[in-house]
């Protein structure tokens, strides 16, 4: 909503300015409009999704606007709207003005026959949109950047951004937009995060690298930001062999202090400082100069080497930071970068509050119009871009609209003249499927031995030759390499070297043993013995050989190697291939070796997977959301939850309002209206405003977000907003169900009856209908009762291995799959912890196995991780940080599983403080992230807290229909789902039973039954030392727990005795065997037994 004091009285006394290029022009009328474009089925959607511009036309006073030569009347001196002109409209209340319209002028169209003049006008954004734009892939690991950062680039380089854009020169580019993340350079590392601005973040010292290959001869480096709002801020330049050279702006003395190493250089007073004040600083050979604003400077004598490169560049509370590197004789470089500077309020970002995990990958774009960038994350990510009545660009995530408070309530007697109101019956759908991508990185590490060592240069394997190719003498070999199309590789080493060439006198084995770089060989085959490849000569008579590189753009490469021969043949065989003799020291592994070998900083593989989520309504169509990589894998999730919450319902949509004129509206806020019986609070997603002279209308766009019924209240659901993080004892299952319903508050207007889940959104204006389906929502839930009310869940303590490959009937993961209803997680233990990395069998194994579960299925994962406290060795936070971070880098895992947990009795006692700072450090890292504490007995009351789940009993049946402790005093009052018992050694079909009405006693909303034992006899001797969680228990018992899951132990129950009734029956007339055998079977399958 537009700042403002707006009271205009009994009758709007109103005036409208228009002003070209600064100068007030005299009009007779002007109107524009703008509307989002929707993105769900129909009109389901709550706020737009996509990129809209701002248009309209003005029409100029008689005798004031003309044209050129020669249709101009001849001898007249009026000033003619040229396109391309800035415009700027401006309203007048009551001594209050508000801008109305920010853009430029277009097309002009004069009459023949009478004087009248009329202008399009355009907020710019469709015509800036155009402008063609790269963004490179990235890897972006620790920068917190999130899915908007490429479609800032692309709008930042189509002019809407506040550092100049990126170009040749361009050393270092972070915008500070969406994350931390440098589109040129790499981000190193940041201290406090902090929001500079809306969607921009800093942080006390964020240091960036420059990106590779830039030498420095004498050029000038330039660094460009603005600060935050409110704060100090500093810029910050290391070059080699110097000192760091510090601008540092303090914000209460309006002062520009520049130092180095501590020593200050000069002082600089800013006469009008900025909101955003401009950080300014070049470095040249002789001197460091500091800008003030965009237009003035000030140069302090100080020589550097001119030859010292950039190190790096650190920023602190500013947006963003900006480092080019230039020739001092190419015009004043410095001067007209600064002057690009002129943007002095940064875009407006509300990002999302769904999506909020940051990305570990970024895919690119190559010299396409801007539109499209921008497009693809407002289709993946349901977002909106356009440009304020002020001129100020504005990304909204579609939920944050959805979430906004209303700003004003309009009754609909009072200020609503015309319009009407539709559904969107059509659009209600079932079911939400969001496809998304999960980037695998490689950095080349495990091969370049980063594991404790330390390596510089591209290790990551780009390409591989897999055979060796023949080479055709004394001509071009030209081989063209195109990365496949879910890959991206991101620091090619173009620097393309051969590992020897004798002529050259090169030989690089030591070099080319390091596993890192870009590398070439050509050998002949030796004809003689002994067989294998040789190096060519080096004397002036032997072989030239040459290989060089072109980086293709992003995809691709094109090599070409030549062998020249002085006498045009030599009727020698030659292909690229390592040598194979006169090895020197070249690795074993190389002798031979097919080549080439490209070597990249990463090399990022791209998984499709997809995530599904269940709506309030059944019977209907499929939503499928392409996110793309725009999210994460858990924020797929999580987009797919909340528009579930959404599509099932019926949405209404207000079209062309028109309604009494105030300034203060914009698109994108939220308003009230109210009808007396029926109140609706929408978003505005389009308006259309024109002034015929003094006269304002206006007409509105809006999307219901919620319809209530002020006789009963009935209320219409919301749109998906941000949900609240988990609990315990929440439903954590990777999917949504029908929600659960809340009783009205007892006594109030309703009788105590449950609230529809999803109730017709539209005018409420038959009551008698709204109550015929409340009641029959109620009647529907109270018969089927399901299990996510009842908060109780199957979990297996998964310590076996994958078993994908398997026949269908053999494999525990399936079962457990298929299951997923009831069995929301599970545990992947590779080897007492996250085992071997990519690469390894092992990891291949796991990683294919939860492309199932996880993938197909739903299932959340836990990685295990063993503490080592309840066995008297309690592991050092690292080593178990360590172990956690490799669970979420390689498989992405949803929770973590603490074994050998303490339980703070006996000689444990006092020790809980250990998991006490086990998730102090957790939840500060990953707040959103369940965990599952394993003391396998109850606790102490100090333990409570230490996870979302605790295993406070595994053990076996007996002990457990016997043990009086199993839920302690200070348990009560906790979720059950916080609770998981593991019972082992089932003795049968009866003490199943028991087990199970004895948990439905107790405070437990997480089981585990098997007939697996503890108990295994070695040498004679009989010890619990047997794994009882090395298979899945039998298949009626696994039946029978799934049953008391889902509430429906009673059922399962009846139906075996039915059968046993019926068992019964067939032996009394003496049936026939095989009938007999017919209805044991039918038993055994339910019981195990008769």
């Amino acid at each position: 909503m537009l700042p403002g004091v707006y009271d205009p009285g009994d009758v709007i006394d109103a005036s409208l300015s228009i002003f070209v290029d600064g100068v007030e022009r005299e009009h007779l009328s002007a109107e524009w409009e703008g509307h989002t474009s929707g993105g769900l089925p129909e009109s389901l959607i709550a706020a737009g999704d996509g990129v809209f511009s701002r248009t309209g036309r003005i029409k100029w006073a008689s005798g004031t606007a003309t044209t050129v030569e020669p249709f101009a009347p001849v001898g007249e001196g009026r000033w003619v709207p040229r396109p391309g002109a800035s415009v700027k409209i401006v309203a007048e209340v009551n001594g209050e003005t508000f801008l109305r319209f920010t853009g430029s002028l277009g097309a002009s169209t004069y009459s023949l026959v009478t004087d009248e003049v009329e202008t399009t006008i355009s907020d710019g954004l469709s015509a800036a949109l155009q402008t063609p734009v790269t963004i490179e892939p990235a890897v972006l690991y620790k920068s917190q950047t999130t899915g908007g950062w490429p479609a800032y680039q692309a709008l930042e380089q189509a002019g809407y951004g506040l550092l100049p854009p990126i170009t040749e020169t361009t050393l270092i580019h972070a915008p500070g937009a969406f994350g931390l993340g440098a589109g040129v350079g790499e981000f190193v590392s940041a201290g406090s995060v902090s929001e500079a601005a809306p969607g921009f973040l800093t942080s006390a010292n964020t240091i960036y690298h420059p990106a590779k290959g830039f030498d420095r001869h004498a050029e000038d480096v330039l660094a460009v930001t603005r600060a935050a709002p409110n704060r100090d801020a500093s810029v910050s330049l290391k070059l080699r062999g110097e000192a760091e050279v510090m601008l540092v702006w303090s914000r209460d003395a309006s002062t520009l202090t520049l130092s180095q190493g501590g020593q200050l250089i000069g002082q600089v007073k800013v006469p009008s400082p900025q909101k955003y004040q401009l950080l300014a600083v070049a470095i040249a050979w002789d001197s460091i100069t500091v800008w003030t604003d965009t237009s003035h400077s000030q140069k302090f004598n100080r020589r550097l080497n001119n030859d010292a490169e950039l190190e790096t560049a650190s920023c602190s509370n500013t947006l963003g930071i900006h480092v080019s590197q230039h020739e001092p004789i190419i015009g004043d470089y410095s001067r007209n970068h600064v002057a690009k500077m002129v943007r002095q309020t940064p875009p407006k970002i509300l990002a999302s509050a769904i999506a909020t995990e940051p990305l570990s990958a970024t895919r690119g774009f190559e010299n396409v119009e801007a539109a499209e960038v921008v497009t693809a994350w407002c289709n993946a990510t349901l977002s909106t871009v356009w440009v304020d009545e002020e001129g100020t660009l504005v990304m909204a995530a579609r939920d944050r609209l959805a979430s906004s408070s209303s700003v004003v309530t309009d009754v609909v007697s009072e200020r609503v003249f015309a319009g009407s109101w539709q559904t969107a019956r059509d659009g209600v759908r079932s079911l939400v499927r969001v496809n998304h991508l999960v980037p695998s990185a490689d950095d080349g590490a495990w091969a370049a031995g980063r594991g404790g060592k330390s390596f510089t240069g591209a290790a990551a394997v780009a390409y591989d030759a897999s055979s060796s190719t023949p080479l055709t003498q004394n001509s071009d070999n030209v081989q063209f390499i195109n990365w496949e199309d879910n890959v991206d590789v991101i620091g090619l080493d173009t620097n393309y070297r051969p590992i020897v060439n004798a002529k050259k006198k090169i030989f690089d084995w030591d070099a080319f043993n390091k596993l890192t770089g870009s590398w070439w060989a050509i050998s002949f085959e030796n004809n003689e013995q002994p067989p294998g490849w040789r190096w060519t000569g080096g004397e002036p008579q032997h072989e030239t050989l040459t290989g060089k590189l072109e980086k293709l753009g992003q995809r691709g490469v094109k090599l070409t190697h030549r062998v020249d021969t002085v006498k045009g043949g030599n009727g020698k065989t030659y292909s690229l291939v390592a040598p194979s003799l006169g090895v020197g020291t070249l690795g074993q592994w190389a002798w031979g070796r097919p080549m080439p070998m490209l070597r990249a900083d990463w090399v990022v593989t791209w998984e499709k997977k997809h995530f599904t989520a269940y709506s309030r309504k059944s019977g209907a169509g499929v939503f499928t959301l392409d996110a793309g990589w725009y999210v994460t894998a858990k924020d797929a999730r999580k987009v797919a939850e909340s528009l579930a919450q959404e599509i099932g319902t019926e949405r209404i949509t207000f079209d062309a309002i028109s309604m009494l004129w105030d300034p203060r509206k914009q698109t994108g806020d939220t308003i009230t209206l109210n009808a007396g019986r029926w109140v609706a609070e929408c978003i505005i997603t389009g308006s259309r405003e024109s002034w015929d002279g003094r006269v304002p209308t206006v007409s509105y766009d809006l999307e219901a977000k919620k319809v209530t019924a002020t006789s009963r209240s009935e209320e219409a659901a919301a749109p998906a907003v941000a949900p609240r993080p988990n609990r315990p004892g929440s439903d954590d299952r990777g999917y949504v169900a029908p929600p659960v319903p809340r009783p009205n508050n007892p006594g109030g207007e309703g009788g105590g009856h449950v609230a529809p889940v999803a109730p017709t959104v539209r005018p409420i204006l038959d009551m008698s209908e709204v109550r015929d389906y409340v009641d029959k929502q109620q009647r529907i839930l109270d018969a089927k009762r399901s299990y996510r009310a009842r908060m109780r869940s199957i979990v297996p303590p998964t310590y076996f291995y994958p078993d994908y490959w398997k026949p269908v009937a053999e494999q525990n993961w399936h079962t457990m799959a298929q299951a997923a209803e009831a069995c929301p997680f599970l545990i992947i233990n590779p080897a007492s912890g996250p085992g071997e990395g990519p690469g390894s069998p092992q990891y291949k194994d796991f990683s294919n196995q939860l492309k199932l579960n996880r993938g197909e299925y739903g299932q959340k994962i836990y990685g295990y991780v063993r503490t080592g406290a309840s066995i008297g060795e309690p592991r050092d936070l690292e080593t178990l940080f360590d172990e956690v971070r490799k669970y979420i880098d390689w498989y992405d895992v949803d929770g973590i599983f603490w074994d050998e947990a303490y339980n703070g009795w006996g000689d444990q006692a006092g020790k809980e403080e250990f998991h006490h700072r086990i998730a102090d450090r957790f939840n500060a890292l990953y707040p959103w992230m369940p965990t599952i504490v394993n003391p396998g007995a109850n606790t102490t009351a100090g333990m409570v807290g230490t996870g979302w789940h605790m295993m406070t009993f595994e053990n076996e049946a007996s002990l457990y229909l016997t043990d009086k402790y199993l839920v302690q005093e200070h348990y009560k009052g906790q979720p059950r789902q916080m609770f998981w018992h593991c019972i082992h050694d089932i003795a049968g079909f009866e003490q199943a039973v028991q087990v199970l009405r004895l948990a439905d006693t107790l405070n437990v909303g997480i089981l585990y039954l098997t007939d697996d034992t503890i108990w295994e006899t070695k040498n004679g001797v009989r010890s619990r030392t047997a794994n009882p969680y090395d298979r899945l228990p039998a298949a009626w018992l696994w039946r029978l727990q799934i049953a008391w899951a889902k509430g429906e132990l009673e059922d399962y129950l009846t139906q075996v005795d039915i059968l046993r009734q019926n068992l019964a029956v067939l032996e009394s007339v003496r049936a026939p065997a095989e009938a007999l055998n017919a209805a044991r079977l039918k038993i055994q399958a339910m019981t195990g037994g008769n």
